[in-house]
């Protein structure tokens, strides 16, 4: 497919070269090639707690229910509004009562990135969360 880029540039040619499009820009006395690297779908974050949370004591965050459709999540960061970070699928934090705000944030393969805050609700009659947030397909 040739293209007028303007500049004085009048053509640019695309091809396919083992699965990397190359654009090649036809230029009087010489020529520019470039590399366009088409990346893959970023994941998809998603995760749960357990228990019930319930004041000062432990709970799990589980990120197994988080996806990707095109390779594999590599990296699995985690913080928590009172500043303690963590980093693994599956991590076990204490939160005081209140209402609460818990980020996680996974990488793939293709270091995409994506991020997910959930609300959480901590208090001495366990209830559960307030977003009610669906887990990905």
């Amino acid at each position: 497919m040739a293209a007028d880029l303007g500049n004085g540039i009048k053509s640019c040619t695309w091809s396919m070269f083992i699965g990397v499009a190359c654009c090649v820009i036809a230029i009087p006395c010489w020529s520019v090639s470039a590399q366009v690297q088409r990346l893959g779908q970023p994941p998809v974050a998603f995760f749960t707690w357990s228990p019930c949370p319930a004041y000062d004591a432990p709970i799990i965050f589980d990120a197994s229910g988080s996806r990707d459709a095109d390779g594999e999540i590599v990296l699995y960061m985690w913080k928590f509004d009172d500043g303690v970070t963590a980093e693994g699928m599956i991590v076990q934090h204490n939160l005081q009562e209140g209402a609460h705000v818990v980020f996680l944030t996974v990488v793939d393969n293709d270091s995409l990135v994506n991020d997910l805050k959930r609300h959480i609700a901590v208090d001495d009659i366990c209830r559960s969360s307030y977003d009610h947030a669906k887990p990905p397909k």
